[in-house]
């Protein structure tokens, strides 16, 4: 790849927005707790200096999204999730990939405490949600943070 020039297929926003698939490991780790976009270019970029907050109120965030708990988030069954984004550029992504994005999320938060969260999406309809509940913790390289129940259980 040449200097100056982007890989979108490496881009934090293209993962969480676009690609459809299961996320690389080798990704997961500097998403965060990043679950849709990303921002970091905006807050680099020298001409978002003049930047002034919009006072239009259709810009501003809902109240109920301004800072939701992984663990709900990751709980959302499919009228929950539309409901909750309704009229946002969210909901175009899907529950199932949203739910990928938080349970990266979890993954990289190490908090045990979200454990049952992860959890209860191995008995969700899908084999992707399945499977990203059972690979999302391969990018803390080892099997000992929140998901290590939900592995024992899959694997007998």
């Amino acid at each position: 790849m040449a200097l100056e020039s982007l890989d979108a297929r490496r881009c934090i926003s293209y993962l969480t927005i676009e690609h459809k698939g299961h996320i690389a490991a080798e990704f997961r780790r500097a998403m965060g707790n990043r679950i849709y976009g990303c921002d970091d270019c905006l807050a680099v970029c020298p001409w978002n200096k003049y930047a002034q907050a919009s006072r239009e109120a259709a810009f501003h965030a809902r109240a109920e999204l301004t800072a939701p708990l992984l663990s709900d988030l990751a709980g959302l069954g499919d009228a929950a999730f539309r409901e909750l984004f309704r009229r946002s550029p969210v909901k175009r992504t899907g529950r199932d990939r949203f739910v990928r994005n938080v349970l990266i999320a979890l993954g990289n938060s190490g908090d045990p405490k979200a454990a049952p969260a992860a959890e209860n999406l191995l008995f969700w309809e899908t084999r992707f949600m399945q499977a990203m509940v059972s690979t999302v913790n391969v990018s803390r390289g080892r099997y000992d943070s929140i998901f290590i129940a939900g592995l024992r259980w899959r694997s007998g």
